[in-house]
């Protein structure tokens, strides 16, 4: 069965939709799509936005700082400048305020 995607938050370079079949989430960062059950997603969501960035960004040899997350995947990791990182963390809790209010209203 082909998943029909219902969009949570739809920003440039980031989408985060539901499927309306399996409820699967769908989480799209620039070219890469990672898949979750919803309460996987909504662990990521309350780990990522605890990330301290002045605390955990190291320089890179552009001269900037720039924090490293891990994936499900060890071998592949998000890089985030400051402003990506805290744009993020504002669509990730968008995202899961909408996902909250539809598990809400699915129940009345």
């Amino acid at each position: 069965m082909a998943c029909t995607p219902e969009v949570l938050i739809d920003v440039p370079d980031l989408n985060v939709s539901i499927c309306t079949g399996c409820q699967r989430i769908g989480f799209a960062y620039k070219n890469i799509l990672l898949g979750f059950d919803k309460a996987d997603f909504k662990d990521f969501v309350v780990s990522f936005t605890k990330i301290d960035f002045a605390c955990k960004a190291i320089m890179f040899p552009s001269g900037e700082k720039h924090l490293v997350v891990n994936s499900a995947h060890r071998d592949i990791q998000f890089n985030f400048k400051k402003a990506e990182f805290e744009s993020m963390c504002q669509h990730l809790n968008q995202a899961l305020t909408l996902l909250n209010a539809k598990e809400i209203l699915s129940h009345h």
